[in-house]
């Protein structure tokens, strides 16, 4: 007993030590490099997975490569300690498609990412007339605006408008109604919604099954896990359970309430009315209790197969209504909203190779000012701010959009991919701090 007690002493003042020691020695170099091994034996950068998604190494006249066959893709990559900014350059060659993203998770959940055009020819082959501010970049078909500050207080309407990766805060003079928004049908599994908030407790009550998750973000960064007291603003809110859970209502005291990109509805008790902004609209159901007959505008769509995509497209982006008698129901899209009035937030479209601009005037984009080399093998990088997001297991989550719409064999050849990772050096007292802390832990 004597023999164990000693090692148990030891190891207690020797622990601190050894991580004062680790902590000086990040502290001298805040900085991290690492790559992406095509052949997969870098133990701090994962595989690009799923691996079906993803070819053998194989060889060209540039080099070794490997092919995404199809999308998204995800890596994720360890790091030692918390940096404060991370430049992710992308080498690759034979891109099939016009867009290429690259994404960083911004919660624990690995749900919502932030993303960063590596490459998007629809945008780049326009010639339209430019604005370009404060890392975004206003493209507009007939110059309207002369700054973008002039856009940001006066935006165009939804039917000519189109939001791209990025969020978007604009001032309204009139928006300053107070009321609430209830979602009274049943949706399954998560929700993000957009939310124009009038400062204050942003209230989110939520009937539900099972425990959930909820994140509140502001400009991609994560702001709230629940309790809140908010500025003023658009805040993006997510609701995240698991496979059966059923949020059955949700109450929110705003009348600005926008739900992005999905919906999968449960079973309805009475039919619903939906209105979407978009150009496109996809669903699907999964079970026999969700073929049926839904109408967009008075204009029947018939879901007569489970497990198959229904697709419609539309040559405008006028608002749509959407009468669902069922349920049971997954629905893509832009935008949906409640109710037809309160519509506040400009349309914000995915680039598929067939999206149809005839009737936009206005893009608003992120800046990208990433060409590094534009060779046969392009080099191109995303920076990313890591301010407030997650790290869970001490790992960050990258994912790779090629969004297309049609079967291919092959989307882009990646040949490498560097990661460079910056920190704030910690002083001395924090050092200490930490040490302290970790000792205070073991005797706990």
């Amino acid at each position: 007993m004597k023999y164990l007690y000693k090692i148990f002493i030891i190891l207690v003042y020797l622990i601190p030590v050894l991580l004062l020691g680790y902590l000086i020695m990040l502290n001298i170099n805040p900085e991290l490099n690492i790559s992406y091994s095509l052949d997969g034996r870098n133990r701090m950068v994962s595989e690009l997975v799923p691996l079906s998604r993803v070819s053998d190494i194989d060889f060209d006249t540039f080099g070794k490569y490997r092919s995404i066959t199809s999308e998204p893709v995800y890596l994720d990559v360890s790091i030692p300690r918390k940096y404060d900014k991370v430049e992710v350059v992308v080498e690759y060659s034979d891109l099939q498609i016009p867009v290429f993203d690259i994404g960083i998770s911004r919660n624990d959940e690995r749900t919502t990412f932030d993303f960063v055009s590596l490459e998007n020819n629809t945008l780049e082959s326009l010639g339209w007339n430019k604005i370009e501010y404060g890392g975004l970049v206003l493209y507009q078909r007939s110059k309207k605006y002369d700054t973008m500050d002039g856009f940001l207080a006066n935006p165009s309407t939804f039917r000519d408008t189109i939001v791209y990766r990025t969020d978007l805060d604009p001032y309204i003079a009139e928006r300053y109604s107070k009321g609430v928004t209830d979602v009274v049908f049943p949706i399954k599994q998560k929700l993000q919604m957009m939310v124009y908030h009038l400062g204050g407790e942003l209230k989110i009550d939520v009937a539900t099954n099972k425990e959930y998750v909820l994140n509140i973000f502001k400009d991609s960064q994560l702001v709230s896990n629940g309790e809140n007291n908010l500025s003023k603003g658009m805040y993006k809110v997510e609701l995240i359970g698991d496979m059966e859970t059923i949020f059955s209502h949700i109450k929110i005291n705003s009348p600005y309430v926008a739900i992005l990109n999905s919906i999968n509805l449960g079973e309805l008790k009475t039919p619903i009315k939906l209105y979407s902004t978009t150009s496109k609209l996809l669903f699907k159901t999964e079970e026999v209790s969700g073929l049926q007959t839904i109408k967009i505008d008075g204009k029947p769509l018939e879901i007569e197969q489970s497990f198959t995509q229904y697709n419609k497209n539309f040559d405008n982006r006028w608002i749509k209504q959407i009468n669902i008698d069922k349920g049971n129901l997954e629905i893509d899209g832009t935008l949906f909203f409640i109710h037809n009035w309160n519509l506040f937030y400009p349309v914000y479209e995915k680039f598929y190779p067939e999206i149809n601009l005839d009737n936009v005037n206005f893009i608003l984009a992120k800046q990208n000012n990433n060409y590094l080399d534009e060779a046969v093998v392009k080099t191109r990088k995303a920076t990313f701010n890591l301010e407030n997001t997650p790290t869970p297991y001490n790992k960050i989550r990258f994912l790779l959009s090629l969004p297309t719409s049609k079967d291919m064999p092959e989307l882009v050849k990646i040949r490498g991919i560097k990661f460079y990772f910056t920190g704030e050096k910690m002083d001395l007292a924090d050092i200490f701090y930490k040490v302290i802390k970790k000792i205070r832990d073991l005797r706990i």
